[in-house]
């Protein structure tokens, strides 16, 4: 060190002052490189808020939030990926009492008749549902059944949708019995893959079929070769079809089947008047959001995101009230997902509040998008309550 005293030579100062200005020099340059500050955006999404439909009542009630999400990214697709349904449920307030997972191609639709005719099969499809009794822990009897699915999508099959939507319903309740939970109420959720002004929608909520709607079953009515080997494949083969993406031009609902012919009475495929006791139930299921939007659009008509209006549907017409878009991409945008609500006998559910759908300007050009939603949909979100009558 210096001694006391001790001044620098010029030329010292003269290279402390040159070291200073290169500390400070370099400072400035890290400074203008550095990338500009970013606002932390982990887990940043679009707010969507809770909106209340009616208050619950307070007397013996039974609350439950629930949702639905297809996770499935259209731009994710490849042949072999890894995909099913999953059924998650809080641990803290529900234990499993029990399980099952329904192979729809696999499920009788009657009990007469060759093995085909019994299940009345238009197209081999590898889809499936799950379902789960869930006991709320500290009861001695309340709980829920829960199913959620993902239905055929190809656009055409109207037949073979409205086939698997009756069996998802029927083997529900028969699950919910079976176990020996009569008194808990169902749900039903997922992927659809239909509008509502397709015949599987109304055949599943108990409104009329019209007659543009019986036609389109008849259409459909015919056998894939993945059901018949023996029909001559002219296009795709059916593992081809069945992983196709649904931005393909087979999304065309005009487009003309292939690879099927005209079904005959031995294949059994359901006529309208069967579909129609397939679906017979003393409680029908509700929509959600039908029901709870058409509660809300009393009060404030013009706040309602939903589809009735651009498809043209009367405000009487079931599914009028569903959200404005379910799934919505660069190829196609509509509604395709759904929580419907089947009560148990001798309890009577309403919905008070529901989570609110997107903007459609949120969503545009289309999903997946970044701070909206990581899949080609959207998730739909209601809370219910069940009283005794």
């Amino acid at each position: 060190m210096p001694s006391e005293g001790y001044e620098l030579t010029p030329e010292q100062l003269a290279r402390q002052e040159a070291r200073k200005l290169k500390r400070q020099k370099k400072k400035e340059e890290l400074a203008n490189s550095a990338p500009p500050a970013q606002t932390e955006d982990n887990g940043a999404i679009v707010f969507r808020p809770w909106l209340t439909v009616q208050a619950p009542s307070s007397d013996n009630v039974e609350i439950i939030k629930l949702m639905t999400w297809n996770l499935l990214a259209q731009c994710l697709v490849r042949p072999e990926k890894l995909h099913g349904c999953l059924i998650a449920y809080r641990n803290d307030a529900f234990e499993k009492a029990d399980a099952t997972v329904i192979q729809y191609d696999d499920v009788n639709v009657r009990s007469e008749g060759s093995d085909s005719a019994q299940k009345g099969l238009s197209f081999r499809t590898r889809n499936i549902a799950s379902i789960v009794g869930l006991k709320r822990k500290g009861s001695d009897d309340d709980g829920v059944v829960v199913a959620t699915t993902h239905l055929f999508w190809h656009p055409s099959y109207s037949y073979e949708r409205a086939r698997q939507a009756g069996l998802l319903m029927r083997e529900t309740i028969r699950f919910r019995d079976t176990s020996g939970h009569p008194n808990w109420p169902c749900v039903l959720t997922g992927d659809f893959n239909f509008t509502p002004i397709d015949p599987g929608y109304s055949l599943l909520v108990g409104d009329q079929l019209l007659p543009a709607q019986e036609d389109r079953l008849a259409r459909s009515r015919v056998v894939h070769a993945s059901v018949d080997p023996s029909v001559p494949v002219t296009g795709p083969k059916a593992e081809e079809e069945d992983e196709a993406s649904e931005n393909d031009a087979e999304m065309d609902s005009d487009h003309v089947l292939t690879n099927a012919r005209n079904a005959e009475a031995a294949d059994g495929l359901l006529s309208t008047s069967e579909l129609l006791d397939l679906y017979a139930t003393p409680s029908r299921p509700r929509s959600a959001y039908d029901l709870g939007q058409r509660i809300m659009a009393k009060k404030d008509a013009a706040s309602i995101r939903r589809c009735g209006e651009r498809y043209k549907m009367p405000d009487a017409r079931l599914g009028a009230f569903e959200p404005e878009w379910t799934s919505y991409t660069h190829f196609w945008k509509t509604v395709l997902d759904y929580i419907f609500i089947i009560d148990p006998p001798h309890r009577v559910s309403s919905v008070t509040r529901l989570l609110q759908s997107h903007k459609t300007d949120d969503m545009h050009p289309g999903l997946p998008r970044k701070g909206v939603s990581g899949s080609d949909h959207i998730s739909l979100a209601a809370e219910i309550q069940w009283h005794n009558v």
